[in-house]
């Protein structure tokens, strides 16, 4: 919960409920990218360019999968989120999964990373 500054570090927790121990492997990770949006001709072309990965937890152990927590610092010189018309800075914590014989996992979730502290700088 909350947004996170530049420079914070936060904490994430995880939990999986029910058949956990299907789950072979368990990836989650902190992904910041930028997405740039133009025209060309008469197309709208929308380009993505990924600028920092943070591996959070990577793991095959059946022990580590189902809970977990870890502490990450957000770097302070890295890009706070950003919308505007044409650009976008994304910041997003990703869990990718695999389940033998089963539809793997793939999940995104949003973090809203604010601008650091002018008393941080």
């Amino acid at each position: 919960p909350g947004s996170p500054r530049l420079g914070d570090e936060i904490r994430l927790e995880w939990h999986f409920t029910g058949r956990a121990g299907r789950l072979s492997n368990i990836r989650i990770f902190l992904e910041g990218r930028e997405e740039a949006t133009y025209q060309r001709g008469t197309d709208t072309i929308t380009e993505s360019e990924v600028f920092a990965t943070f591996d959070l937890a990577n793991t095959q152990n059946d022990w580590e999968i189902p809970q977990g927590a870890v502490d990450l610092t957000i770097p302070g010189d890295s890009m706070h989120s950003f919308e505007g018309n044409a650009n976008k800075i994304i910041w997003e914590i990703k869990i990718e999964g695999e389940i033998v014989r089963w539809p793997d996992i793939d999940q995104n979730f949003p973090v809203s990373v604010r601008p650091i502290r002018i008393e941080d700088l």
